[in-house]
Parts: C-alpha cells; structure tokens; sequence
C-alpha cells in the first residue's frame, strides 16, 4: 500500500510557472494515463512478453483501469493436480465470461498491471481502515478483489489478457490450501454481493456493464450460497439411485456433519482443530462423491448399452412418453442424469480442444 501510494504521488507532475494552470492539468492526465504499476507475487515466473501484452491492452483503451494475464500453478502431488484443473476451469469460463459481458470483477493480485490514474481515484477508499465486520471479510481476506470492486464501481474497466502467461507456486500442503480457499471464497461472496447491491449505479458510471453483467453477478451469489446444499443432495440422491441407501438417512447424517463442522467454527476452537476436522470432512466427501461419479458413469454406460433391446414387460416402463407401449428401449429411457453428465463433459472438453497447450489440464 505504502508502494502504490508513491506511485501515485510521483506521477504527478512538476507544477511549470511558464505553463497556465490549463496546460499543466493536461500534462498532469496524460503523464498519469501513461503510469503502470505491475503486481506480482514473490514466487511468480514470468518473462517481458507477458508485461508487453497486458501494457498493449491497457494503453489501447483509456477505459481500462487493470488487466491480468493467466495464471499457471506448478508444483507436485494431487492437491497441485486439482488446482491446475480449477485454474483452468475458472480461467476459461468464468474469467472469459466477465470479460466478455462487462469487466473481470478480480484481477489478481500474483499478477496484474495497473494504471495509476486509476488506482488513485480509489486509493482513499481502498486504504481506508476496517470498522466493521463485513469491512474485514470485503477488504482483508482478498485485498486484490477489493481493489477490483472499487475501479468497476468507479466506472472503470478491468480486462482479462489470455495470452500473458505465468507461473505461481501454488499451495501444497492441505493447511496452506484450506486456508487460502477460505479467505477467496468468503472475499467472492461478500465482493460480488457489493456489486449487486450497487448494480444501478455501476450500470450508470460504467459503460460497459449491463444489466445482463449484474444479472449474471447475481445468479453466481445464488449459486455460491446454495452449492453446499446442491452437493449434499447430489450425493444423497445418488448413492440413494445407485447403492439403495436410505437417502432421507443419508441426508440427515450429511446435514449433521456439515452443521457440526459450522459448530466447530462458531465455537472458536482452535484453527488447528478446525483444519483437521475439516481434512477429515474433506476425505469423507470427495470418497463419496467419487462414489457418486463412478455410478453415474455406470449408469451412462448401462443407458446406452440397452438402446434397440427388447423390453420384457413393455407396460410397465415408467419413463415413456409415448401413446403406444414401446417394445424396445431408446433415447427417452435414458436418465436425465446421463445427458446432464454428457453435456458437462462435452463442455470441459470442447474448452480445453480451443486451449491446445492447457488440453491436458483436464487429465490432472
């Protein structure tokens, strides 16, 4: 913070007695158009072409206030293995979503390039200090996305540049990891819910966000505070479909180990023994839900198997649409789920074949 507030303060210019007051404003806006400060982390790599393209992008358009490249974890072991497909994931749809509808609502601080025009019309705000606890989760756990909110809701906007590459270390232990994740996702929510709730006036000040922008903002809220809920039932429903469990039983015992883990939090007890019982929940959750995908996938290859075979007793197929009793089965017999699980695979990889060198994202 100390740093950017330099920045701003040199890029002001020398105040010229020979020049009238008029001349040296115009000086003063040009020469802070052409300011950038670049944001980086201590454990990226990158090289000069990455800074040359997000410095073309900025100084194409006065609009833009920030812009970031993509964002590459490495390192070694399962953990990093999934954090190079979420990247990927969040990089091909969810960055080029914002940037196509209205402006990336984060850009990361590992790496990003800034103007300091537009870094100083926030600075005040973006340093002010945390009075309330909704300061603390807006403004201290994801300080990047903070600084992102404050130039959408001064009508700048931020863009997302594909082709500037680089390299993070990326958290390899479950502790590092847990904790990151939960400083992202509770900044996310609360940063989001800040854009929705100033929607009008974003729409107004900032020309290229629209209500469609800040309609898409509001269904990723919904869908954030309702995940939770949807992987429970998903899980429930689908040993209860696969395995014959008890499904109101097993929604029960999930609901219970997700309101204890919430106990735990509220109760204060130590992070170490949070961490642990949520390592623990994590474990029992990933090898249910691994469960869940295997049956799904047996279901797929079960749906497909069985088109065009006789059915035995043609009149009791509960799914058939048709007025006439069906001897063979066909494609309206197949599980809605199947074609739910299709679809989704044909989007990941319809992603990944328009980004050949990340292809192999998808096999981490």
């Amino acid at each position: 913070l100390s740093y950017i507030t330099q920045c701003c303060s040199r890029s002001k210019s020398s105040p010229d007695k020979s020049n009238n007051s008029v001349s040296n404003q115009s000086k003063e806006r040009v020469d802070k158009n052409n300011v950038f400060i670049l944001m980086t982390d201590g454990d990226v790599s990158f090289n000069y072409e990455a800074v040359e393209r997000l410095l073309d992008i900025l100084q194409a358009d006065l609009r833009v206030g920030a812009v970031c490249g993509r964002i590459n974890p490495i390192g070694s072991g399962p953990l990093v293995w999934y954090q190079k497909f979420d990247y990927a994931i969040g990089h091909w749809f969810q960055k080029a979503a914002e940037h196509v509808l209205g402006t990336v609502t984060c850009i990361p601080g590992c790496f990003s390039l800034y103007k300091v025009e537009a870094v100083e019309e926030v600075l005040a705000t973006y340093r002010s200090k945390v009075e309330k606890a909704d300061d603390f989760l807006k403004k201290d756990m994801g300080e990047d996305r903070w600084l992102s909110t404050l130039l959408v809701l001064e009508g700048w906007r931020l863009e997302y540049c594909s082709f500037a590459h680089i390299d993070t270390q990326c958290p390899t232990s479950f502790h590092d990891f847990f904790n990151q994740r939960r400083r992202w996702i509770t900044s996310t929510m609360v940063n989001q819910f800040q854009l929705c709730s100033h929607g009008s006036q974003i729409v107004k000040k900032n020309s290229s966000v629209s209500m469609l922008f800040i309609l898409y903002q509001s269904v990723m809220v919904f869908a954030s505070i309702i995940a939770p809920s949807t992987v429970i039932l998903i899980i429930s429903a689908g040993l209860a479909v696969t395995y014959d469990v008890n499904q109101v039983a097993m929604l029960v015992v999930l609901l219970l180990l997700s309101l204890g883990y919430g106990a735990c939090c509220l109760l204060g007890l130590s992070q170490k023994f949070q961490i642990s019982v949520a390592k623990l929940l994590t474990a029992i959750f990933s090898f249910l839900m691994g469960a869940v995908v295997i049956a799904l996938l047996l279901q797929c290859i079960r749906g497909f198997n069985r088109l065009g075979v006789p059915i035995e007793n043609p009149s009791v197929l509960p799914n058939s649409s048709s007025t006439k009793t069906p001897t063979t089965y066909d494609a309206s017999d197949i599980a809605l789920s199947t074609y739910y699980v299709l679809g989704l695979a044909a989007l990941y990889i319809a992603a990944a074949l328009l980004h050949p060198p990340e292809v192999f994202c998808l096999l981490q």
